[in-house]
């Protein structure tokens, strides 16, 4: 097992103008036992660039600065993490290609690790690695099937009615009148919902109307 040291205390004395500082080195227990079953490379350390790269938030005040940063690169490699943490008294967040906003005081766990990248061309589908951006899904599908993009899923008639909806004026001429009354009585008849409802009008002369080849108005409606 090896002796894993974490810098987690600091204090800073000024004596004379001088500045003096004192970082205490302090053997976490739960870091040594970690270190038993992960690899070196899985164990980023806060004084290394990817620790800073990895821990980094969205917002400066989402950033607790954990202790240490683990980075499996396998899948059982973080189901032990996750087992071992999952019995200790300790704060530990996971962290994937979201927007960046977990973080945790003593333990992050990155997925950046798991960045494979898999399309099937006749199945026009991609597997991804969850550690990844979609930035790096869209670099990689650029290089693999160059004019593709991603769509995760179609959802359909999710909504009684449609989510185009058109706002503005519709300019209906004098012969189609009675054929538009015959469909709003059919609208008001099978509208059972409270809350739809058509309405129509004839416009002032001139406001919205405009001269068909007959020289007759057409109303807006």
């Amino acid at each position: 097992m090896r002796d894993v040291h974490i810098y987690c205390e600091a204090s800073i004395w000024i004596l004379d103008g001088f500045f003096w500082c004192l970082v205490m080195a302090i053997s976490c227990p739960w870091a040594a036992e970690l270190s038993s079953f992960l690899d070196d490379h899985e164990i980023i350390q806060p004084d290394s660039r990817r620790y800073n790269e990895e821990t980094k938030t969205w917002a400066a005040q989402r950033n607790q600065s954990p202790k240490l940063l683990l980075r499996p690169r396998s899948v059982k490699q973080l189901a032990r993490v996750l087992a071992y943490l999952n019995g200790k008294e300790l704060d530990f967040a996971v962290r994937s290609g979201g927007v960046g906003s977990s973080s945790a005081k003593d333990v992050l766990i990155s997925l950046s690790a798991f960045d494979g990248f898999e399309h099937d061309p006749a199945a026009e589908t991609i597997t991804i690695g969850a550690g990844q951006t979609w930035g790096e899904v869209d670099e990689k599908l650029e290089e693999a099937a160059p004019g593709y993009a991603v769509v995760t899923a179609f959802k359909l008639k999710i909504h009684k009615y449609t989510n185009n909806i058109y706002s503005g004026n519709i300019i209906i001429p004098n012969e189609a009148l009675p054929e538009l009354a015959r469909a709003v009585a059919e609208f008001t008849r099978r509208t059972k919902d409270s809350h739809a409802s058509l309405l129509s009008g004839p416009r002032p002369r001139g406001a919205l109307g405009s001269r068909s080849p007959a020289g007759h108005h057409d109303r807006g409606v």
